[in-house]
């Protein structure tokens, strides 16, 4: 699944690391808010990180 509605920042960088080949992704919910979202990304080339939005 892409997609983890309950999953920390934390969680998804060692979910990605444990598990992950180079650019595996995956969604979860933001802590910024309601309708936010943080995509996670892993890649060999550069330290994973998550890159957060946010719907109307």
């Amino acid at each position: 699944l892409w997609y983890h509605y309950d999953l920390s920042r934390h969680a998804a960088e060692a979910l990605l690391l444990s598990n992950g080949k180079d650019g595996s992704y995956l969604l979860r919910n933001s802590n910024e808010g309601p309708g936010c979202f943080a995509l996670s990304v892993r890649s060999v080339t550069s330290r994973g990180g998550s890159a957060p939005w946010c719907t109307s």
